[in-house]
């Protein structure tokens, strides 16, 4: 249920289904922000779990101000919509990245939060727009209109929290960044089979051969675990080859993201035996 359309079946008939809807969105969305916020506590970011807690309680704060004023109708339009489905909260994307990620921070936290507001108004926008009568259309339109002031709210909460982590980040090359990654991987004994541990630190090895002399500075999060900083130089490398006008670090850099992509995916395998394991050592 991730889609613009994804909602309840058929167009909205009153003020009071809009209501309805809006209350099972905020939510779900609640349920959801504090599920990632248990998953990311656990993995000792105490941080990005406060940052989920204020999300879900806001969202709360939402559904219980939405029933304080919700319009009093009757009529089998409004029951209808008793338990509607609602469009999933995050994207796909972000959804695996809170999820999954050892690399969540403050800042991508109040990013996907910012991509969720969006999402909601892009969802008003449209039932707006298919509603059945005036009192419909316009309740659609008004949560249209707090969801847009929502996406501003979150912008200035992420301008605030991508200032506070340019400190918190490491600018180091590429290879340097990979001799630490096969370090780390090699010394990750009781969480990693050895010798999975070395064929993927081996992995590592080879990428920083393959790099050669090619200047590429990577951002990295300070003391970052295997897991972390696989993820960060997979994104280091996409980026980077995105930036670059150069035809051939261009094809340098896509073939180190498709080795990066290999490695991450064998490394995620290999935790993924030991769901325990991932968590402490993400």
């Amino acid at each position: 249920m991730g889609g613009l359309t994804d909602g309840p079946a058929g167009a909205l008939r009153s003020a009071e289904d809009a209501v309805v809807l809006a209350r099972a969105m905020a939510r779900r969305a609640a349920l959801a922000y504090r599920r990632c916020a248990e998953a990311t506590r656990r993995r000792g970011r105490a941080d990005v779990a406060g940052i989920l807690d204020e999300l879900a309680e806001a969202e709360s704060a939402r559904d219980d101000a939405l029933a304080a004023g919700a319009p009093r109708e009757s009529g089998a339009a409004s029951r209808s919509l008793a338990t509607p489905e609602t469009p999933a909260p995050f994207s796909p994307d972000d959804a695996e990245a809170f999820e999954r990620s050892g690399l969540l921070t403050p800042y991508k936290v109040r990013a996907a939060a910012v991509r969720a507001a969006e999402r909601a108004f892009a969802f008003w926008s449209y039932q707006a727009a298919q509603a059945r009568g005036e009192a419909a259309r316009a309740a659609a339109e008004e949560m249209a209109r707090r969801a847009l002031h929502e996406a501003a709210a979150r912008r200035r909460s992420r301008r605030a929290a991508f200032h506070a982590q340019r400190g918190s980040l490491a600018r180091l090359p590429a290879q340097a960044l990979e001799r630490l990654l096969a370090q780390r991987l090699r010394a990750a004994s009781g969480l990693l089979r050895p010798d999975a541990a070395e064929a993927l630190a081996r992995l590592s090895d080879e990428l920083a051969g393959f790099l050669g002399a090619t200047k590429v500075g990577l951002d990295a999060p300070a003391g970052a675990s295997p897991p972390s900083l696989a993820e960060a130089l997979l994104d280091g490398y996409l980026a980077a080859a995105a930036a670059t006008r150069d035809e051939a670090a261009q094809t340098l850099l896509q073939e180190a993201a498709r080795r990066a992509v290999d490695r991450l995916a064998a490394l995620r395998e290999e935790l993924a035996s030991d769901p325990a394991a991932f968590e402490r050592w993400t």
